[in-house]
């Protein structure tokens, strides 16, 4: 059962992980709680806390849901002065007209001397700072202050090597990531990113354990089952998206290696695991059988099980 909490105090207690997602970021944007913030997917102590898989781009709409309102009721004031500040939530397309402060300071940092080319030279790989880390920057590097800046995405010219820390509004209205056709496809593209960076912290603890000698069982079965809660069929972890989910998790070489084999199906690594048995044979094959159950649909998870 997941579970948000705040200075240790439950905000969020329930059965849906939709609900949780929406209290967590919800709060987080609000501000509601200045020290610590924590979610957990299953309410468990040795569960790694932190941010969720989702994004949340429409607050009005997240707080109609009965259950994330009455969490966040305490902080109606302070949702109601969101909404009247200037900060606007996006929309499919960008404004036509960007703000000026937005075309001269990614004009700055781009190659490009026009605002149509310089946006278009733009990639997202996952990476995020939040409020309290280092390198975190209290005011989006493309629009200046925000009163709310709690998290910097960082972004990359891939022509000048140039980097920037920006707010999730000013990605999806003013840019066009590179590889992606339209503001609408590019919008996707970064919230998929986010998501896959976003599951690596919250499993970073088992990725580094794929990195022993000896790797927990309990690990491989866990990690796996987070697979398939966050990328429910259709969707699917392809290597490219390992190597987002490696980077946020700040995995090693080992663990890197590993951790691709699990969603590639690449049995020739697999076999070679050494694995420490944490369960009785019984208990062991129910939970490995479960973890693959909705797994094997795509060749993205071939079943290793047989290789443990």
């Amino acid at each position: 059962m997941p579970v948000v909490t705040a200075d240790h105090r439950v905000l969020y207690s329930g059965p849906s992980t939709e609900d949780a997602f929406l209290v967590y970021n919800l709060a987080r944007e609000l501000g509601a709680y200045r020290r610590k913030l924590e979610y957990s997917p299953d309410g468990g102590t040795d569960t790694p806390t932190g941010t969720c898989g989702k994004i949340i781009v429409q607050l009005e709409a997240a707080e109609k849901r009965k259950a994330v309102a009455e969490a966040l009721r305490p902080f109606r004031i302070q949702a109601e002065r969101l909404h009247l500040n200037s900060r606007k939530w996006w929309d499919d397309e960008p404004s036509p007209e960007p703000p000026k402060v937005v075309v001269k300071n990614l004009l700055a940092a781009s190659s490009a001397e026009d605002f149509e080319t310089a946006r278009r030279e733009w990639e997202y790989r996952g990476e995020v700072i939040y409020e309290g880390e280092s390198g975190f920057a209290p005011e989006c590097e493309l629009c200046g202050p925000k009163e709310l800046m709690r998290t910097n995405y960082v972004i990359h010219n891939v022509v000048n090597g140039n980097r920037l820390r920006v707010g999730s509004v000013c990605v999806k209205r003013f840019l066009v990531l590179v590889g992606a056709a339209s503001p609408a496809e590019s919008a996707d593209v970064f919230d998929r990113r986010t998501k896959l960076a976003l599951f690596g912290r919250t499993q970073a603890d088992r990725i580094a354990d794929l990195g022993k000698e000896k790797i927990p069982e309990k690990s491989i079965v866990g990690l796996l089952g987070a697979l398939e809660k966050a990328f429910p069929f259709p969707d699917r972890v392809t290597e490219e998206d390992a190597g987002i989910i490696l980077r946020a998790a700040g995995a090693g070489v080992r663990a890197s290696e590993v951790f691709t084999a699990l969603v590639t199906g690449n049995s020739t690594v697999l076999r070679g695991l050494k694995v420490q048995k944490m369960l009785g044979k019984e208990d062991k094959r129910r939970r490995i059988a479960a973890a693959f159950s909705t797994l094997s649909w795509s060749s993205a998870y071939r079943n290793p099980a047989g290789n443990f």
